[in-house]
């Protein structure tokens, strides 16, 4: 089957994210609190920083996963649990889109603007899951994760960054 090379390179490029998903959440009470006080300055700030760190630190791992990925199951879960190599870069590139939608998800729950990103999240899951299955029974395995990536990109990631601009620019001086 094909449930663990999946899981187990779902796991593995879960580490390329592991550091945002501590610390964003750390930030939200900070953005909060600066954008109570209108420091819109600080904001913008730490914004850009954590999206250049984020992205940065992403890119240079799943760089090395994709390229180490196979072997690195192959070792770890043994040569059955290797998937095939588009899995491998549809994760990268799942991760890497995770890891700055986390940067902009933190500011828009931290500011209170919920309303989108519920909306989103809703037609996110439901494209989601229709893409995944229609996907998956055209490409196997790799319409999985490839059909989650599309959904996100579609539904959620573009429409996150533009709510995210919009908000800064309410904030602008």
């Amino acid at each position: 089957s094909q449930v663990t090379p999946y899981a187990v390179t779902f796991s593995l490029f879960a580490i390329a994210t592991g550091l945002q998903t501590l610390a964003y959440p750390n930030l939200w009470p900070a953005y909060t609190e600066a954008y109570a006080q209108r420091d819109y300055e600080w904001i913008r700030k730490t914004l850009r920083s954590n999206f250049k760190f984020s992205f940065l630190t992403t890119i240079i791992i799943v760089g090395f996963l994709t390229i180490f990925g196979s072997d690195i199951i192959r070792l770890w879960a043994g040569a059955q649990a290797v998937p095939p190599f588009s899995v491998i870069l549809w994760m990268a590139l799942w991760r890497l889109m995770l890891s700055t939608l986390l940067v902009g998800s933190c500011l828009l729950n931290a500011t209170g603007h919920l309303k989108g990103m519920t909306v989103y999240g809703s037609v996110t899951a439901a494209l989601n899951l229709t893409l995944s299955i229609a996907f998956a029974k055209a490409y196997g395995i790799t319409g999985v994760i490839a059909g989650t990536v599309v959904a996100f990109a579609a539904a959620n990631y573009v429409p996150t960054f533009l709510e995210v601009r919009s908000v800064l620019r309410k904030c602008a001086p």
